[in-house]
Formats: C-alpha cells, sequence, structure tokens
C-alpha cells in the first residue's frame, strides 16, 4: 500500500447485474477493506455498463471460456463487448491482431496475455470448471462451456431387453 499511489480516495468498481457480479463485487469491498481501501459499487445493466463506465476505477466482468482457446482469446481481445478490448492500447491490439496471423496463433496470445496479467491491467479472480451429477445408467452427458446438455444425446440404459 505504501508504494502506491492510493491516498484514501473511495474508489469506483463497476459491474453489470448478474452472473453472480453483484455477489463477487461485494467480496472484494469487504476484501480490500481490511486493507484499507475504500470503495463504492455500482451496478449497471449490461448493455449500458459497456457503454458508460468513464468513471470507474474498476471494472469487473467475465469472459467465457469456449471450447476453442483461440476462439476465446480472440472474442477477449477482440468482441467489443469484451472489457479487455476497450481498455487496451492500440498497440496491444495490434500486436493481438499480428499474433492471429501467425501459425504459432494461440501461444502468441497466452504470452500477451502473461504480459497484462504481470502489469496488472487484469485479474483472474478465477476460472471455473463445470461438473455434472447424474445416475449411472444416463448416458450422453457432455455440457458445453456454457453448461448447456445436449439432450438429444441422452439415453437411459434401463436394461431388462432381450
Amino acid at each position: 500500500m505504501q508504494q502506491s499511489k492510493y491516498s484514501g480516495e473511495t474508489l469506483q468498481l463497476y459491474t453489470y447485474a448478474g452472473a453472480g457480479n453483484e455477489a463477487d463485487a461485494q467480496l472484494i469491498i469487504d476484501h480490500l477493506f481490511k486493507y484499507g481501501i475504500r470503495m463504492r459499487l455500482r451496478v449497471l445493466p449490461y448493455d449500458q455498463f459497456h457503454r458508460e463506465h468513464a468513471g470507474a476505477d474498476l471494472l469487473l466482468g467475465e469472459n467465457l471460456f469456449l471450447e476453442s482457446p483461440l476462439f476465446t482469446y480472440m472474442m477477449a481481445f477482440l468482441s467489443s463487448q469484451s472489457i479487455l478490448n476497450t481498455h487496451l492500447p492500440e498497440d496491444i491490439l495490434h500486436d493481438v491482431k499480428q499474433a492471429l496471423q501467425s501459425t504459432d496463433a494461440l501461444n502468441k496470445l497466452l504470452h500477451i496475455e502473461r504480459n497484462l496479467l504481470s502489469q496488472y491491467t487484469h485479474v483472474h479472480l478465477y476460472r471455473l470448471t463445470q461438473y455434472a451429477f447424474y445416475p449411472k445408467n444416463l448416458h450422453g452427458v457432455e455440457m458445453n462451456t456454457l453448461g448447456w446438455v445436449d439432450y438429444r444425446k441422452l439415453w437411459y440404459d434401463i436394461g431388462g431387453f432381450e
């Protein structure tokens, strides 16, 4: 704290309603308060959050990790709905676009992300792993990254048929 530029002012944490963001934001506020950092939470509707966050000191949002890591990074860095995209300097966005032209695009994007993390421009709070619990005789259960099951693939082994 002594090395930071924080001087006791109330910081503004913006997030959008839903996705558990309000609870996560409150945990952050409570945790930082223990260190003397005061924060005020502003919860906006999702569409407004991406347009009106000029007064924010910190932004809390999420990025879904999709089946394809390459597509996930493309969405995180280049989508207009991404918090990263709207806050990255042009030189970083240029590096991302250059990385996508490479045959080693995924590794180059991972390197860009590691550099951003080391500079504290964004922080991963967690990466979620989803699990499904179901009866042993239910087969074909596969969840996509959104936690959705393709019900067309489900079937029960009820046994006893000859």
